[in-house]
């Protein structure tokens, strides 16, 4: 049993809730926690703008009820009418799948605790490749660019000169981001750095992932307003996990794209392999890492992103 559920974008989740209360409207708020800090009294960073409230409404009404005056008056504000006027209390804990502690409270209904050690492991990093914009006779679409990719290469989406599916990655890709999943493998692991100080939503295609891993850092889930704006000056990171999004950062801006990576060897105490969450999308906090594993028995061309295009082969 739950009280509340966070989660972020792309997320999606069903309930099932059991209406046994006297009928009536019954309010239901929602809470946009990034728009908070936003919201007049905080700092707002350079390129925000404040907002009014991160506060939204909505009721559940009980059909067939009778019109007022004879049932509940239908509401004027956020309070409840009828039987939501004075709700019953509730029972449960709150569900906050932006808390890595609170990933470990449920477990799929159907679950098969995964192997020791996957087939294969990939690395994948997110960040942007400079040098950023900074003449307006700059090209569009060259400086500034968002990657999502392998073996440290920093290269920015760019379309194959010929489909992947039609030669299995063999030629004609033009460097573009694909994983090549052995035919010979089942569990397949990619590791997930996020070198940048935005959060990304990661979303795979055909099939489920299980997030076997994720950074729980408190130096940034607190508050993500001053994560964002953090110089590699006051970076908590080990020195040996910092990571800059582009390998020839030049001081400027770009100093703020780094991120603290997955170390293999620290972090692997912390992996869930018995009840890790099924998923087909889930956000990847800024600054931050996260390890999944798929089962590879989808054989085709699927792609799996973020902000930019990456394809599982």
């Amino acid at each position: 049993m739950i009280t509340s559920l966070n989660m972020h974008i792309g997320e999606r989740a069903d309930v099932i809730m059991c209406t046994d209360q006297t009928p009536g409207y019954y309010p239901m708020e929602m809470t946009y926690d990034y728009a908070c800090s936003l919201t007049p009294g905080h700092f707002i960073p350079p390129g925000f703008h404040p907002v009014s409230s991160c506060h939204f409404n909505a009721f559940l009404r009980y059909s067939g009820l009778k019109p007022w005056p004879l049932g509940p008056r239908v509401p004027s504000s956020p309070s409840g009418t009828g039987g939501g006027a004075s709700p019953k209390p509730v029972h449960g804990v709150p569900f906050d799948l932006t808390n890595p502690g609170d990933w470990n409270k449920t477990s799929p209904v159907k679950n098969e605790p995964l192997p020791a050690e996957p087939d294969v492991s990939f690395t994948v990093a997110l960040g942007l490749r400079g040098p950023l914009y900074s003449k307006p006779e700059d090209d569009p679409m060259q400086h500034g660019r968002w990657y999502m990719d392998i073996d440290g290469r920093r290269h920015s989406w760019e379309k194959p000169l010929t489909p992947a599916l039609h030669t299995k990655n063999k030629c004609g890709t033009n460097g573009a981001p694909i994983l090549n999943i052995p035919e010979n493998a089942t569990t397949v692991e990619i590791v997930l750095n996020n070198l940048s100080p935005t959060a990304h939503n990661i979303h795979m295609h055909g099939m489920l992932f299980q997030v076997v891993n994720m950074a729980n850092f408190e130096w940034c889930n607190v508050n993500r307003t001053s994560c964002f704006l953090m110089p590699k000056q006051l970076n908590p990171c080990p020195q040996k996990n910092r990571q800059f999004s582009d390998n020839n950062h030049t001081g400027g801006i770009e100093d703020l794209y780094w991120g603290c990576a997955y170390d293999p060897v620290e972090d692997k105490k912390t992996e869930n392999l018995k009840t890790p969450l099924l998923k087909d999308s889930f956000q990847l906090w800024q600054r931050s890492w996260a390890v999944i594993r798929f089962q590879a028995t989808f054989p085709g061309i699927w792609q799996f992103h973020c902000k930019k295009n990456f394809t599982l082969c």
